[in-house]
């Protein structure tokens, strides 16, 4: 039988063969809504790589076939609400509002119109003496600050913002951090990837 649903959506990378594939091409995956966004291109301009998102709760056949042609149509489009302080990111399930500056990554979280979670920040604790095995260890906090938010991908299946900022605390700026967030449509989750630089002594 099939595969089980994708409980939080996927996003998978297609190649394709020097002229093939026209570089505005659209693409089908059968019955399953499909996102479709190019990655790389060959010299005569054709499509080189080709990335494509599928929405939680899609049910996979046994063999997963992306050829040209228009995309069926998804029930449920995520959404993305740019505004001056907030953008506000819909997945037909939760509802995610990220600030444009301040502490908080995520200012909340909310489903069937009610808070689920609030205030999510990135907090970092250093130690004052790395790797002490006697007397008293200090751990001050820094706290995530915001510099930039931006959307980079939005949707209809998956949309992507990302925060950019440094961790501030004990009068000090540093750890710089890149935080991209993952919206799918019908998800009921956020997924975030979270690097940072060490830029400390």
């Amino acid at each position: 039988g099939p595969a089980p649903p994708l409980p939080l959506g996927a996003t998978f990378t297609v190649p394709w063969p020097p002229g093939q594939q026209r570089k505005n091409q659209q693409f089908s995956a059968g019955a399953l809504p499909l996102q479709t966004w190019p990655l790389a291109y060959w010299p005569d301009g054709s499509l080189k790589w080709t990335a494509h998102a599928l929405p939680a709760g899609s049910a996979l056949p046994q063999k997963l076939e992306v050829k040209p042609g228009a995309s069926a149509p998804a029930a449920t489009r995520v959404t993305v609400r740019d505004g001056l302080e907030t953008i506000v990111i819909g997945t037909g399930v939760i509802e995610v509002t990220v600030p444009k500056r301040g502490a908080d990554l995520i200012a909340a979280i909310r489903r069937d119109g009610r808070d689920i979670a609030v205030g999510g920040r990135l907090v970092v604790l250093s130690d004052d003496q790395p790797d002490s095995t006697s007397g008293t260890v200090k751990q001050p906090a820094y706290a995530s600050e915001i510099a930039s938010v931006k959307v980079e991908q939005n949707g209809p299946i998956r949309a992507v913002v990302k925060v950019d900022g440094r961790h501030r605390g004990s009068g000090r700026d540093w750890l710089p951090f890149s935080v991209p967030l993952y919206f799918y449509a019908g998800a009921a989750s956020v997924r975030l990837l979270h690097t940072f630089v060490f830029d400390g002594d």
